[in-house]
């Protein structure tokens, strides 16, 4: 048997080993992953061969090589785990300068080099014509200090080789003739390196102009999916929509049947972002048709305030009450005895019967939405005949798109309101009407349209763009809690419901003025609205105003006789 000194000395060189091997591991924790400052060697040129190296790391097991150009975006990338990548598939122009960075890594950490600057001194081709004329066809080359080969090659085949010496090569006519479509003219040094690549078409399949059909240019969006819409690109065999942001690629999406819709999760509140839509034939990149506009994705959308068919105040004793939203989907809540509809609303299912002195509350949910604003009514039975207060416009030098028959906003939303006033007196609505010479102009009309009393102040105008692209039906009111709002959006609803192309348009067609438009500030009359029919400076939205101002007059009309209960 052991001596109890003897079973000392063993648990005590036990206890030592297992103290050196824990600081073993720690110190290979600590140590062995470790990676050192290390930095890029340059540009190194092999034979045909030309390679970015870097100094290697012993503990780094990938390395991952970024070239950034001037304008910051990625043109180049490789992981690898040796320390050198080749620049052969990387063709620069002359003086196009480039910056490396190299990330090396391994399961714990990772460590940047530094930035190694380069500009190119080799030649290449100038951007020139890209589709072959009648005549022969001018390369233009800079940068030429040694004798060069060029190749001019045909689905993989070479047909046509020569030596350059000077910055102009043409090739015969009669050399490209018999080859439709792509050729590449390929750049090769003395030591056969290719170091610059140009496509040209001969008789090529053409695209026509591509274009977003929905969007303009810096068109504000809520935080959610963006539907895109897009015309032309006839003749191409793909069409693609990619996304940016700060001119960095997030994502491509296939245009499929004209459009396509972007998730919301691409997207970040109060961001800039860039669309580009690409046509293209096969893949004949540089005669593909683009277009761009740039967007800014505001916060999260609240669901559309929640309206009445029905005017209030002047209602018909047991007459049926529906409830609305103009975003699609949403839940309405409602409440009878003026509690807050939001937590103790009942869900709305169907119209109902109201009652004089009634309290109504309304609002709105949907997933991924705010909440809409509580809108309150004091249903009144109806008393009296109602009055509405019209005022087109007087702006006899917004002028129409030329070619349109549109003349001015003053002529054509006069005529507008000529079909508007008629048809209301007829429903025997009481109805007064701008004059639109008044001394004061809006102020004038503000201060008729109360001292008549009027139920409804209606605007009637068109609008305008900056870039006279914009399309659509909008109604304005002062703001969520408008008097006027739900006369509003039921006349939203009727016109754009007859409106050819309200499939280009995103707005949910009831903006807010927030005091912007005088004649519609609660502070000049009781409950104010703004029509702007279409846009009369928009060739299609033009054309449609004047050749349906009757049919647009009447859906007006019938929206406020509606609204006002005075159908026969």
């Amino acid at each position: 048997m052991m001596k109890k000194k003897q079973i000392i000395i063993l648990v005590s060189l036990l206890l030592l080993l297992s103290t050196i091997i824990c600081f073993l591991f720690l110190y290979l924790g600590i140590f062995w992953y470790k990676l050192d400052d290390f930095k890029i060697i340059g540009l190194v040129e092999d034979n045909s061969n030309l390679y970015l190296k870097y100094e290697k790391l012993d503990n780094a097991s990938y390395y991952e090589v970024y070239g950034i150009d001037e304008n910051d975006n990625v043109i180049f990338y490789e992981k690898t785990d040796d320390n050198k990548v080749s620049l052969n598939n990387l063709y620069l122009s002359y003086n196009e300068e480039i910056s490396f960075k190299v990330v090396a890594g391994n399961e714990r950490e990772s460590k940047e080099s530094n930035i190694y600057n380069y500009m190119s001194k080799e030649a290449s081709f100038k951007e020139n014509e890209y589709i072959v004329g009648d005549g022969d066809f001018l390369l233009l080359i800079e940068g030429i200090k040694e004798r060069l080969e060029l190749n001019v090659i045909y689905r993989d085949n070479i047909i046509y080789k020569t030596n350059v010496e000077s910055e102009q090569v043409f090739i015969s006519k009669d050399i490209i003739n018999d080859y439709e479509g792509r050729l590449t003219a390929i750049l090769k040094n003395s030591k056969g390196r290719i170091i610059s690549i140009y496509n040209f078409y001969n008789n090529p399949v053409l695209v026509e102009d591509v274009y977003f059909d929905n969007i303009s240019d810096n068109e504000p969006f809520y935080l959610e999916d963006i539907l895109v819409k897009v015309s032309g690109g006839k003749g191409s065999t793909s069409m693609i929509l990619n996304l940016y942001q700060d001119k960095k690629f997030i994502k491509e999406f296939r245009v499929e049947d004209g459009s396509v819709k972007i998730p919301v999760r691409y997207f970040k509140e109060n961001t800039d972002y860039t669309l580009e839509v690409v046509a293209k034939y096969l893949d004949y990149d540089e005669i593909a048709k683009k277009d761009v506009v740039n967007i800014k994705v505001l916060g999260v959308a609240e669901v559309a305030p929640v309206y009445l068919n029905y005017y209030e105040n002047n209602i018909k004793d047991k007459s049926l009450i529906s409830l609305n939203t103009l975003t699609e989907g949403a839940t309405i809540f409602y409440t009878l005895d003026n509690s807050d509809p939001l937590t103790n609303g009942f869900i709305y299912t169907g119209a109902f019967e109201v009652s004089n002195g009634m309290t109504l509350k309304v609002a709105a949910k949907k997933n991924g939405y705010l909440d809409s604003a509580v809108r309150s009514y004091e249903i009144k039975t109806k008393s009296k005949t109602p009055v509405v207060y019209l005022s087109p416009s007087n702006q006899y030098d917004n002028y129409g798109i030329s070619g349109s028959g549109y003349t001015n906003e003053r002529e054509m939303m006069n005529k507008l309101g000529d079909i508007v006033y008629e048809k209301l007196k007829e429903a025997g609505i009481i109805v007064y009407r701008n004059n639109p010479d008044a001394p004061n102009k809006m102020l004038d009309w503000a201060r008729e349209s109360r001292s008549v009393g009027a139920d409804l102040h209606v605007a009637i105008h068109s609008n305008g763009s900056p870039n006279h692209t914009s399309q659509g039906v909008l109604v304005y009111v002062h703001d969520e809690n408008s008097l006027a709002y739900d006369a509003a959006a039921n006349i939203f609803k009727n016109l754009n419901s007859i409106y050819p192309y309200n499939y280009k348009t995103l707005s949910n067609g009831v903006l807010f003025s927030d005091g912007s438009l005088g004649e519609i500030n609660p502070l000049n009359v009781k409950r104010g609205l703004m029509i702007e029919v279409a846009y009369h400076d928009q060739m299609d939205d033009a054309k449609w105003i004047v050749a349906n101002l009757q049919r647009i007059g009447d859906n007006i009309a019938n929206s406020i006789i509606s609204y006002l209960q005075m159908e026969e």
